[in-house]
C-alpha cells in the first residue's frame, strides 16, 4: 500500500498553547494555510488559575485555551489536528519541512513553528505530582499572592542550581510570609545561602522528605517520624523537552530552543515560541502566559513576512 500524499501547507505549528494559538490566529488572519497539531497535553493542565495576564487574571487556563481554539477555528484556512507529532524531517534549505502525526497523516510545510512547551519533571516524592498546581506550586511570582500569610515551605529535590531553592525561600519570606521553611531533603545548602536564609528568618529542615499529603491550605509533609503542616509548598521541577521535538537538529540550551528577535531558530525555516524557546539575549528563560502570547504573535508576524518576501521575490 502506498503512503498517503502529504497535505501541503505554508505553516505547520506544533502545540496549541498560548503561543501556538496566537501565532495560528495571526497567520490565519493573513490568509496563510496553516496546520496546528496539538496533543491536548498542555503544560499548565494541573493549574486551576493563571495570573498576571491582563483581563484574565485568576481565570482558568482552560478558558483561554477554549476561547483561543474557537477563534482560530473560525479561519477556514487553519486546520486544527488533535494528534501527536511522531516525526519531523528538515532536509535541504529549499525543501519543505515534513511532518508526520500519530493518526497517520503527513504534511509538507514551507515554515515550521514549534510551540510545544516543555515537560515538567516533578519530584518523585510520593504525593508531589498529585498536588502539583493545587497546593504545590512552582513559582512565587505566579502563585505567591494567593498564599499570602500562610505558613510556607520550599522543597528541594536535586536542583540543577543548588542556590535556587534557598533564594526562592528568601523571596517568599520577604514578600508573602514570615513563616517559611526550606526543606533541604538531605541536600547541601551553600554557605552563602545559609547565611542569607538566617538573616531573613527562613527555617531549615534537613531530614529527607518521604511523602506529601493533605490539600491546598493544609498540606502535610512527612520527615522522619514527624508530620509538618504547611499552607502551601513550592517546588521547582526540572524542565525537559517534549518528545515531539527531540528529532530536530537545532541550537539549544537545556530544554530550550534558542531563537533570535524574530523567534527564528538556527534553521531559517524553523521558528519557536513559548516555554520551549529562549531568546539568545535573555539571561534566563521566563515562562509567563502573557510572554508566550507576545512571542507567538511575533513569530506569526515574522513567519508571514518571511513567506511574503520569498513569494514576492524580495530575497
Amino acid at each position: 500500500m502506498s503512503s498517503p500524499i502529504p497535505d501541503a501547507v505554508e505553516v505547520a505549528v506544533i502545540g496549541a498553547g498560548p503561543a501556538g494559538l496566537t501565532a495560528a490566529l495571526v497567520l490565519g488572519r493573513q490568509k496563510r494555510t496553516v496546520v496546528l497539531v496539538d496533543s491536548s497535553q498542555p503544560r499548565n493542565a494541573p493549574a486551576t488559575e493563571m495570573h498576571m495576564y491582563l483581563g484574565l487574571d485568576g481565570r482558568s487556563p482552560k478558558d483561554l485555551r477554549r476561547t483561543g481554539m474557537e477563534e482560530v477555528a473560525g479561519h477556514p484556512n487553519v486546520e486544527i489536528v488533535h494528534s501527536t507529532v511522531t516525526g519531523i524531517e528538515v532536509t535541504g534549505p529549499d525543501t519543505p519541512v515534513s511532518l508526520a502525526t500519530s493518526d497517520g497523516r503527513s504534511f509538507l510545510a514551507e515554515r515550521l513553528l514549534v510551540t510545544a512547551g516543555v515537560r515538567d519533571d516533578v519530584s518523585g516524592i510520593p504525593g508531589v505530582v498529585e498536588r502539583f498546581g493545587q497546593g504545590v506550586y512552582h513559582c512565587p511570582f505566579c502563585h505567591g499572592h494567593e498564599v499570602d500569610g500562610r505558613r510556607l515551605a520550599v522543597l528541594t529535590d536535586a536542583p540543577e542550581n543548588p542556590a535556587q531553592p534557598g533564594l526562592q525561600a528568601v523571596y517568599l519570606a520577604t514578600h508573602f510570609s514570615r513563616d517559611v521553611t526550606l526543606l533541604t531533603n538531605g541536600h547541601p545548602v551553600p554557605d552563602e545561602i545559609r547565611e542569607t536564609l538566617a538573616r531573613n528568618g527562613v527555617g531549615l529542615e534537613h531530614r529527607p522528605v518521604t511523602e506529601l499529603g493533605g490539600t491546598d491550605g493544609a498540606l502535610t509533609v512527612s520527615v522522619g517520624d514527624e508530620e509538618l503542616t504547611f499552607g502551601a509548598v513550592f517546588h521547582t521541577p526540572r524542565e525537559q523537552p517534549r518528545d515531539s521535538v527531540l528529532g530536530l537538529d537545532l541550537e539549544t540550551e537545556g530544554a530550550h530552543i534558542l531563537v533570535d528577535w524574530q523567534q527564528r531558530t538556527s534553521d531559517p525555516r524553523v521558528f519557536a515560541a513559548g516555554d520551549c524557546a529562549r531568546r539568545r539575549d535573555d539571561p534566563v528563560p521566563l515562562a509567563f502566559v502573557a510572554r508566550a502570547v507576545a512571542a507567538g504573535q511575533a513569530a506569526g508576524l515574522w513567519i508571514d513576512q518571511d513567506l511574503f518576501r520569498a513569494q514576492a521575490g524580495l530575497g
